[in-house]
């Protein structure tokens, strides 16, 4: 949810919060 909203944090939350959403975090940055 936070990766969609801030993309900028999204590395940071992206190594707290589940790996699933690091994914979709990771494609929506490339």
């Amino acid at each position: 949810k936070d990766c969609h909203n801030r993309a900028n944090q999204c590395y940071g939350q992206v190594i707290r919060r589940d790996q699933e959403s690091a994914l979709a975090c990771w494609g929506i940055d490339q």
